[in-house]
């Protein structure tokens, strides 16, 4: 009991505190522990501990994840000792931090309403691509479609389209779309690796604060500023395909007050190219629109009148002026053009850029918490554009003026942070007739919206999110509202729970509202692509337009008559008969007697039912106006470390879209009729004989044989065709159209999952999981049942990527990726068709030789490196291995 009571006394207690190294912030459920031993304790909510030791020398360690762990000696006497922990955030934390994209102003990310990931400048500069977007391909979330060396849409969270872009693109807070098309030329914006600061991906809708349009998601790109990076930097990149180019960029600090920049970059290369041997290559129009021109029209419709040149080329200029006020304000002016050269997507097929242009004009003033920015956009093409397959071109003018001003305010002594904001903008086509036709004149779109955001600190770890903005859209006349709510819970300083829900609304371009251009033609009829703000009306009974004649009546079928004169026609074509005999045949036609009754079918082949009290009556649906398209989504997310060196973020979210705006659809339903063949030649031998036959080298055997033979054309093919009221001219041939349409509705739902971790300070890699719960929606999935249409994602409904990197203390560093894509099916115009699934190895190494030369650094990256041909886009050049280089030297 002595020895007992002495060991007792005798000892002493250790306390002390665990708190964030850069914040001071206590970490409560730190573990502190003695090495070697079983002894420990747990920090509480305020980080303090206390051990109970005996005398002797110890090593305690401190641990929580997300933080490096900390180790310290100690030599315990009779005498209590204080011994404070202060750990440092792992470095596999330390790439996220301050964003400005979610709630348009300065937050970390943690405590953000949106689901986000930033790219740095080091991990964009170490990925040797041929534009910067193509470093999202292996974040979560984000489909990144490449049709072409130089073309890149990017699509978060579902539907993309290969020429109007559903992500909201912005350089320095600039809209950075192509004007009146909403479609992304990320080869064209100024986003150089050696000029970005870095990249901001919101994932999710943003109508609340940027406006109509957003639904899907914002892509960021944010450059360097003068000030904070001056000095000159160049780029050389140089690969396979005859890749290269060059970029250069030079910043320097005038004065206290003023500093300058200037980028410029050219780059070409050699594109990939279409085989004309592999069937999925041979990108044509739905099945019904080929059976019309089959036999008949064969090599105009697959001919191609346009030159397709491979070669790809891209560059821009840009200079910034940014000045510092005495006032703590800063004003920036950016001015700017690029020019791109390549071959793109549209509804309508492929399309040959010849280098137009694209200019801009940027004037920001920033000051603490006060914003404001006009900005000039404008597209210069003078008919440098055209369609490859008609060789149509188009010129464009078009501009874009906007201007945005910004305030946030603090409120109950910080508790509420208030953001208010007003935007307008000005959209103004301009194409001569060649992409809006008969609206040339008035196609002009005007949006004036206003926003606010509040933020209010409900306790020190819970925040609440209040947003909303009323938009005015000029072609609608009308104010939609788009709310957001959102609570943020912190659990722990690196832990956060997310509950967002948005609403967002989606007006439309001006391509869905005025485009009015032929995509092709022949003498039997054209095919238009046509937007409308106004509703698409039939007479009743329907009135049926034939592709033979253009003439116009109420009956469903075809006149023998007319089929008679098709047939001749035809032997006259095949070279079967004479001119002569064409002539005499003909003057026969008037007196073919009898009519074949067709059906209407709309694109899927399936039969149009009009039917009223129970019976079936020839009068077709008319089509309502566009409306705006309404999503409504609710998100919950997590982001934190799940275990030591181990970060994970999870997005859950539901989505539901009212009125989808599709890409061009192909809407005239068609008359199809059956076999006639027999019933057709019976009438034809009844008012000719065989002695008027051999007076043009005829008799009526062969007569019936020849007839026979160009007749089974019509066999269950289509005769006619059902024109709006809006779209019937009687002076031009019969016109199949493709137009705009909302659907009913499309709700789904999905998951998106990106694991950081790092298992030393030296090797780090990722693993993304993305899954969605449908690609692909059928007429009765819309709400349109029997209407035959049909809507897809266009992207997989299941993607992942992993991967590791390594980087060495001295000078070499070195990457390997792996990402799946699960097949899907496109339907996006003329490219509808399956894409098959693809397995992708990227593979990268980096020289840093600032031990020998300061600034100089050497980085390679093998994308596709196992050589495998795939596509991301129906009917599009399978893409295969490129490996390129880029040496950049700054000083």
């Amino acid at each position: 009991m002595i020895c007992v009571s002495s060991s007792v006394f005798a000892q002493s207690h250790i306390s002390g505190t665990v708190t964030n190294a850069s914040s001071g912030e206590p970490l409560p459920g730190a573990n502190i522990v003695v090495v070697n031993t079983d002894l420990g304790s747990a920090a509480n909510m305020d980080g303090s501990y206390t051990i109970t030791l005996s005398p002797g020398e110890y090593q305690l360690s401190a641990s929580v994840i997300g933080y490096e762990t900390q180790t310290h000696s100690v030599l315990i006497d009779k005498q209590n000792l204080i011994l404070n922990f202060s750990l440092n955030i792992e470095a596999v934390y330390l790439d996220e931090n301050i964003v400005v994209t979610a709630s348009r102003k300065a937050e970390k990310i943690l405590e953000s309403p949106s689901s986000i990931t930033v790219l740095n400048q080091r991990v964009l500069e170490k990925d040797v691509v041929t534009n910067a977007v193509s470093s999202l391909r292996n974040i979560p979330g984000a489909e990144v479609v490449q049709t072409g060396l130089a073309n890149y849409q990017v699509a978060l969270r579902g539907f993309n389209s290969n020429f109007i872009s559903p992500t909201y693109a912005l350089v320095d807070y600039r809209h950075a779309a192509l004007v009146g098309f909403s479609f992304n030329p990320f080869a064209a914006m100024p986003i150089d690796p050696i000029d970005l600061d870095r990249i901001e991906v919101i994932r999710g809708p943003a109508s609340a604060l940027y406006g109509a349009g957003v639904e899907t998601g914002v892509i960021h790109f944010l450059t360097r500023d003068p000030f904070r990076y001056p000095g000159t930097s160049m780029s050389l990149r140089f690969g396979e395909r005859e890749s290269a180019a060059v970029t250069l960029r030079h910043a320097k600090i005038l004065n206290d007050r003023l500093a300058f920049k200037i980028v410029t970059s050219f780059g070409t290369a050699s594109d990939w190219e279409l085989d004309s041997t592999d069937v999925l290559d041979k990108v044509h129009l739905d099945s019904y629109v080929d059976s019309i021109f089959s036999g008949v029209t064969d090599e105009f419709m697959f001919s191609t009148n346009g030159k397709r040149d491979s070669e790809v080329e891209y560059g821009y200029i840009t200079g910034s002026l940014h000045y510092k006020l005495p006032n703590r304000g800063m004003i920036i002016s950016n001015s700017g053009y690029s020019t791109l050269k390549t071959v793109f997507l549209t509804n309508q097929g492929e399309g040959q850029s010849d280098g137009p242009g694209v200019a801009f004009t940027q004037l920001r003033y920033q000051r603490d918490k006060f914003f404001a920015q006009v900005f000039f956009n404008q597209m210069i093409n003078d008919e440098k554009i055209y369609l490859l397959r008609n060789g149509s071109s188009s010129y464009s003018m078009s501009t874009q003026f906007d201007g945005q001003i910004q305030q946030n305010i603090d409120l109950m002594q910080g508790k509420t942070s208030l953001t208010m904001g007003v935007d307008f903008s000005q959209l103004s086509p301009r194409s001569k007739g060649t992409v809006f036709g008969r609206n040339e004149e008035n196609d002009t779109v005007k949006e004036i919206g206003s926003y606010f955001q509040a933020e209010y600190h409900i306790s020190p770890t819970v925040d609440a999110f209040v947003a909303g903005r009323a938009d005015y859209h000029s072609v609608f006349n009308r104010v939609e509202f788009s709310p957001r709510l959102a609570l943020v819970w912190l659990t722990s300083p690196l832990h956060s729970l997310r509950l967002t829900a948005n609403r967002a609304i989606n007006f439309g371009d001006p391509v869905y509202f005025f485009t009015d251009i032929v995509v092709q033609e022949s003498d039997l009829f054209k095919v238009r692509v046509r937007g409308s703000t106004e509703a698409w009306t039939y007479d009743d009974p329907t009135q049926i337009t034939s592709l033979f004649n253009g003439e116009r009546s109420d009956e469903i079928g075809i006149p023998y008559s007319t089929a008679y004169e098709f047939t001749v026609n035809r032997l006259l074509e095949l070279g079967w008969i004479s001119f002569e005999a064409q002539s005499f045949l003909l003057s026969r036609a008037d007196q073919v007697m009898g009519f074949a009754e067709g059906s209407l079918v709309y694109p899927d082949l399936t039969c149009v039912e009009c039917v009223e009290n129970d019976r079936q009556v020839n009068k077709l649906p008319n089509r309502e106006p566009l409306k705006p398209t309404v999503t409504n989504s609710i998100e919950l997310g997590f982001k934190g470390p799940i275990a030591k060196g181990i970060m994970a973020n999870v997005d859950l979210y539901y989505v539901r879209r009212d009125h989808f705006l599709s890409d061009a659809q192909l809407l005239t339903p068609l008359v199809r009729i059956g076999a006639i063949t027999t019933d057709l030649l019976a009438a034809a031998t009844s008012v000719v004989t065989d002695t008027e036959l051999r007076q043009y080298g005829l008799d009526m055997f062969r007569f019936s044989n020849l007839f026979a033979s160009a007749g089974t054309q019509l066999d269950s093919n289509f005769v006619a065709i059902a024109e709006t009221n809006e779209n019937y001219d009687e002076n031009t041939p019969p016109e199949i159209m493709l137009s705009f349409v909302n659907f009913g509705k499309v709700d789904y739902y999905g998951i998106d999952v990106g694991i950081k971790f790092m298992l030393n300070k030296n090797v780090f890699g990722f693993a993304n999981f993305s899954w969605i719960s449908d690609d692909y929606f059928t007429d009765e999935d819309l709400g349109e049942k029997g209407t035959g249409q049909a809507l897809s994602m266009n992207g997989p409904k299941l993607k992942y990527a992993l991967g590791i990197n390594y980087t060495s203390q001295h000078m070499l560093s070195l990457n390997c990726a792996y990402r799946y894509k699960d097949k899907f099916e496109t339907l996006a115009g003329l490219f509808t068709g399956s894409v098959p699934e693809s397995h992708i190895v990227d593979i990268g190494m980096g020289l840093d030789f600032d031990r020998y030369v300061t600034g100089l650094q050497l980085n390679i990256t093998a994308q596709n490196v196992l050589g495998e041909k795939y596509r991301s886009w129906y009917g599009t050049p399978p893409i295969g291995r490129m490996i390129m280089g880029r040496l950049i030297y700054s000083f």
